[in-house]
């Protein structure tokens, strides 16, 4: 049987016990602490790049501000050039008229003499007089296609002229009568009528456009 005798007096346990005690504060002080700078360190990390991302948001947010500024006048430009445009191809689909009235003057030859080119407004429709056999088949040809034909607006231009003989007039109507877009070429009058030292045939023609022919 062995017996075993302490030979350390109370005092010193008491030590040893107080001093593992405070080892064993420290180590949690100092996990405590360690703990609380990590978290510091962490929220600061966070805080900066918080800082950072909020920075960039508010960049970006100017930047489409921007944008959205300059597209609105972009928008705006567009809209004007697409109104010019829209404006510009009506006014030319309007005035080709003129385009086409170069095109029939052109057309004369060199024993005609053109002397005036009017369009008639819509309200006038005065022509010359025409004699009874020419109104006649006028009335007869329009009772046959009355039913038959849509009734549409026409352009007419009218020329007046003087030309060497009939050959040369009748060369400008096979000219004029081959020109696109124009289904009528009609001889109004024609009269021998004293020019300078001699005679001219002078004439007055009427060309006939339908209002939709382009």
């Amino acid at each position: 049987m062995n017996c075993a005798v302490n030979l350390l007096p109370d005092s010193c346990h008491n030590v040893r016990r107080r001093t593992n005690r405070r080892n064993a504060w420290v180590v949690v002080l100092l996990s405590a602490g360690l703990l609380v700078a990590g978290t510091w360190v962490a929220l600061r990390a966070t805080d900066r790049a918080i800082g950072r991302l909020s920075r960039e948001f508010s960049s970006v947010q100017i930047q489409q501000t921007e944008l959205d500024r300059r597209l609105m006048f972009v928008t705006v430009a567009r809209n004007k050039l697409a109104e010019r445009a829209r404006a510009l191809t009506a006014l030319h689909q309007e005035q080709t008229l003129p385009g086409q009235l170069l095109t029939l003057t052109s057309l004369a030859p060199e024993g005609v003499v053109l002397t005036e080119i009017r369009t008639p407004s819509p309200g006038d429709t005065r022509r010359p007089a025409r004699s009874p056999a020419e109104a006649s088949r006028a009335g007869t040809q329009k009772t046959a296609t009355r039913d038959t034909t849509p009734i549409r607006n026409p352009v007419t231009v009218q020329m007046r002229g003087c030309a060497v003989n009939h050959d040369e007039l009748t060369r400008l109507i096979d000219a004029l009568q081959n020109v696109p877009r124009w289904e009528q070429v009609e001889l109004l009058r024609t009269a021998r009528e004293p020019y300078r030292t001699g005679v001219a045939l002078t004439f007055h023609l009427e060309c006939r456009r339908m209002e939709g022919a382009p």
